[in-house]
């Protein structure tokens, strides 16, 4: 399964917290002092995706190729 955000706080809590479903210790807060906190939790998370769990070796093979390009 794809790792996920997962909301762990409810309406009424005035942080509004998740966590990374597939690391244990992975966690992302804020304040609810905008109408766009879920929006800026949802970007903590894909940040996190990004760094951890995207594949390396799928993000630098773009530019290994580039290099092996003949004439270079």
């Amino acid at each position: 399964m794809t790792p996920h955000l997962e909301i762990l706080s409810d309406d009424q809590d005035p942080v509004l917290k998740g966590r990374c479903s597939a690391c244990e210790n992975v966690t992302f807060s804020l304040s609810r002092g905008t109408e766009s906190s879920l929006a800026l939790l949802h970007g903590m998370f894909s940040e996190h995706f990004r760094k951890v769990h995207t594949r390396k070796d799928a993000t630098e093979a773009p530019a290994r190729a580039e290099g092996d390009a003949p004439g270079k």
